[in-house]
Parts: structure tokens; sequence; C-alpha cells
């Protein structure tokens, strides 16, 4: 009997410990436009966003609250307020619950201070804690230290140094630490004795002959080599050798990224009181698009293991689970601008089971999304935003500029669901879509308004002439395509079902709907001169 292939996302649907140590939970305040920001973790975290809608600035606020570093004095969004960054560990293993983490920087360059919840936890505890995670930031451009050495490259030798250190048997070091420890013991004391004999030549004695530097005495120190291995990576591509700080961004992110799924797959699975962080930001940058499908299973592996856990920024929907939507955060900005995180932990089971809609991915890649109920919709409209001018530029033009997408549902039983899962996200939502000559009341009229949270009501309308324009929707009396026949070529046309249809293959059989929509009658309507200016003024980045 055949077997069936297992779905994506239940092959990496994670298995954690009972009491694997995570981060739960993000809370960011003053810090550049995190400001009262917080963000529920998951073992894998999806930050999705515009440029410059503030998901770098979240990696790094987990970064400098880790490391402790200071901030510079543009970091602080009000310079008369702290910065504060707490973390909460979830299912801690010294204390089974919960332990939340607060550290505060005072000011510019200033080291911060700690606070614990629970206040009765050891004194010791909160290091614990923290040196029980080990946190590796893959930056989008390569941050190096003066000596040219990238930042990224040392939190990975650091992970390897550790995974060597797990191959080696207990017993067995100590076994050798105690070997050299009694070797240099001896070594030691054979130079003490030289160094005596030496001082005394030196300094004379009052029975021998006159010493060569009687106030002098000289001091023999051994410097010991350091136990810890010094890892180097370098690339050799036939006979070159490059060294890491030298190769390209590419192989160095192809390189960090097997070494960690090394890492994953030699590492103890089982252990609760250790956690490998990842920071990622822009994963997707350097790399071939074929390669993204595997980052992002490599993700779903690692982060289903006990000991990891996964913070990335991206740009890419191949690196998006709509699968999993709890763990995808959809950061933009208010009218502040504060940096606002929307969590897709609320979409629906329905949408989920859409997860391999690349439309769903471009919407929540959008600045804003038009959404129309079917194909007819969709090339109607782009058509007419190609040719209508909105203030000296075309509507399609602005629409791209601003990163607003036309989305379709297919099928207006399908609107109510897309319109949640955008709302969920946070995107600005325009919606556009067909009545059947049915009043707001009917069934599916109802269930999109009420989606849309809209009370207005409309009435059915007898012919195909009209529309209803509200600030977040446009619902045209009967079909869009009826609505505009005239512009195709259908002057005088009858309104019914066989002319409908006709129209329909119209607009199925034409490649380029543009020159329908160019001539002076259609510029001139109220189409043109109202409704399309409405809708772009519907998004925050138009002005209304």
């Amino acid at each position: 009997m055949p077997t069936r292939a297992m779905p994506l996302s239940l092959l990496y649907m994670p298995r954690l410990a009972p009491r694997a140590m995570k981060l739960s939970e993000l809370r960011v305040d003053n810090f550049r436009a995190a400001v009262g920001l917080k963000l529920e973790l998951s073992h894998m975290t999806a930050l999705v966003g515009v440029n410059g809608s503030g998901k770098t600035t979240i990696l790094e606020a987990l970064d400098h609250f880790f490391r402790g570093t200071p901030f510079s004095r543009e970091d602080y969004r009000r310079e008369d307020k702290p910065i504060t960054i707490s973390v909460t560990f979830s299912q801690v293993p010294s204390t089974g619950t919960p332990v939340t983490i607060k550290k505060t920087w005072a000011r510019e360059g200033s080291a911060p201070t700690m606070d614990v919840e629970p206040k009765n936890l050891k004194v010791s505890e909160p290091d614990k804690i923290l040196d029980s995670v080990h946190m590796v930031f893959e930056r989008a451009e390569h941050e190096t230290d003066n000596d040219g050495t990238d930042k990224s490259d040392l939190d990975l030798v650091r992970l390897i140094k550790s995974t060597i250190n797990e191959e080696i048997s207990r017993a067995d070091l100590d076994t050798l630490l105690k070997e050299s420890n009694l070797y240099y013991q001896n070594l030691e004391g054979g130079i003490a004795r030289f160094a005596e004999l030496v001082n005394q030549k030196l300094q004379g004695d009052a029975r021998g002959p006159t010493g060569y530097a009687p106030s002098s005495t000289v001091v023999f120190k051994i410097k010991r080599p350091d136990p810890e291995p010094d890892i180097e990576a370098t690339f050799e591509e036939g006979e070159i050798e490059l060294p890491h700080r030298l190769a390209g961004h590419g192989t160095k992110r192809a390189y960090h990224m097997a070494a960690l799924e090394a890492y994953a797959e030699t590492s103890p699975r089982g252990d609760s009181e250790h956690l490998v962080l990842m920071l990622v930001d822009e994963p997707e940058l350097h790399q071939h698009p074929q390669r993204l499908r595997r980052i992002l299973q490599t993700y779903q592996k690692m982060s289903a293991q006990p000991s990891f856990q996964i913070v990335y920024s991206t740009h890419s929907p191949e690196l998006v689970d709509l699968a999993a939507p709890g763990g995808i955060y959809r950061i933009s900005r208010d009218h502040n601008p504060n940096i606002v995180a929307h969590s897709g932990s609320g979409i629906s089971k329905e949408m989920s089971r859409r997860s391999m809609s690349k439309r769903l991915a471009e919407g929540i890649f959008s600045t804003g999304v038009i959404l129309v109920e079917g194909w007819r919709d969709e090339a109607l409209l782009e058509a007419i935003f190609s040719e209508v001018d909105v203030e000296g530029k075309s509507a399609m033009k602005r629409l791209i500029e601003d990163n607003i997408h036309v989305i379709r549902a297919d099928g207006v039983s399908h609107v109510p669901d897309y319109v949640g899962f955008f709302r969920e996200l946070g995107v600005t939502l325009f919606v556009v879509w067909d009545a059947d000559r049915h009043d707001s009341d009917h069934k599916q009229n109802r269930a999109i308004l009420d989606a849309l949270g809209s009370e207005t009501p409309f009435a059915a309308a007898p012919d195909s002439s009209s529309y209803t324009l509200e600030p977040n929707y446009l619902c045209f009396a009967n079909d869009a395509g009826m609505y505009f026949r005239e512009h195709l070529g259908f002057e005088g046309s009858p309104d019914s079902d066989e002319q409908k249809a006709i129209v329909k293959n119209m607009i199925r059989d034409t490649p380029d709907l543009t020159k329908h929509f160019g001539a002076p009658g259609f510029l001139e309507s109220d189409f043109a001169k109202i409704a399309v200016p409405r809708i772009l003024g519907s998004f925050p980045v138009f002005p209304t």
C-alpha cells in the first residue's frame, strides 16, 4: 500500500521537552522606536515587515539584553528616560516556573542594572539563567571587530568549542588536566631551584666571591599555554585558501548555516538547562532563491529541539510558515511613529489551510492590501489604476511605490476569512466585491461587512449602474464587469445574466484591458474622478 507524504508543517512539528527553557516574552521601552513594545516569543519567531519598520531594532534589543552592552545617545527615544528591556523565561529548570529579568540602562554609555521577578530567587539564579543562554546573532551586514574578525563568527566559534568539549568525556578531561598540572608543578619547582642558584651567583654570599650584580634579583615566570583550542575557519577553493574574514557574504552565510545545522545534529537533544538562541537578520541575503526553502526547513527542525530557539527577520515569503501563524509577527509603525507588532496567533484554521498561497504571503509583506473578490475585479482594477492619474501620477505607480498590493480572494465566500487574516496582522485593507443585486443584509454581504466592522447598510439595486463606496470598501451593485461594460465596448447592452457571461469571457480573453480605460469618457467618469482617489486615500501613506 503506498505511503502518503507527510505535510511539511507536521514533519517539523515541535516536540519540546516538558521542562525546556525558552524565551516566552520580550518587552522593550525607549529604545529607538520601540516604546512599550511587547512580543510573545515562540520556539521559532518570524518578524516580517517593510524596510524601516523596526525588525532589526527588536533583534538588537535581544542582543543588548544578553551582552549587557551600553547604548549610544541616539538609541534613547527620550534622553530623560532609561532604556528598559525585559525577557521572561518559561520553564526555568531550577524553579519550574517563569522568571522575568529586566535590565535598565539609565543613560548613554551606562552599564545595566537588573531586576528579577519573582523576588525570592537565589541571588545567583539570574546570572545562572543568563549564562545558560548561548546567543548567536547573524546580522544583515557582517559586523567586525577592530582586527577584522566577524563578530557572528566569534559567536559561532564559541558554539563549536562547546560541541567539541561535549564530545570529550568529563573523566578524560579531568585526567588530562591533572597530568598537565602535575607536569607544570614539577617544571615550576625545577625552575624555582634554578632561579635560586642564579640569584646566588648574581648577588654573591658572605663567604664566596662577589656577585655579578649584588643589588639585582632575577625572577623566572612560566606562562602556561591556554588549554582551550583556537579555531579558525578558512575556505579552500582548489589551491586557494581564503581566510574567513575575506570570504564573500554569501559564502559566510552558507558556512554559518551549515555549522549551525551540524551543531543541532550533534548537540544533546534532551538538554533543558541550556539554550542556543539564534538571532538572524534577513537570512535570505546573499542566498540563491532555491536555497530559501531549505533554510526554513532547517529552522523548523532546529527550533523543534529543546535546546534551540530562533528569532529572525525576513522580507521573503519563502521564509514564512503560514501553517504556524502563531510564530509570525508583522512589524509596522503607528503615527507617532512607534513600532507596532501584530501577532498571527489569532489567524483562523481556515486561513492556515491556505498556507501555501503566495498571495497571502505578498499581503503580509505589503504596506496595504486592496482585497478583491476574484480575477475579474483584479484585472479590471489593475487596468484602471494603470490609466487613471492621481495628483499627476498614475494610481498604479503610486501603489507600487508605496507597496500596496491588489490581492484576490478567489470567491466572495472567502473574502471574510481574508479580511480576518490581514486585520489580525495589522495590514490596512480596502475591499472590493460584487453584491450580485443583493442588499447589505444578504448572507454574503453581511459576512463581509461584519468582518470589516461596518454597520453602514446599502440597498439592493435593480441594475448594474451603481456601487456603494465607503472608507474601507467598494461594493458593485451587481458585478464589476457589468458596471464597466460600456467602457469595454458593450454600450446599450441588456443587463442580464447572458450579457454578464459574455462580458466575463471578454475580460478573460483580452490580454491588455488598459486600452479600454484611457479614453476621455472614462477618465472623466465618477469612478475615475472619485472612486479611485478614495481607494488610494484609504491607506495612511496617501493624503486623504
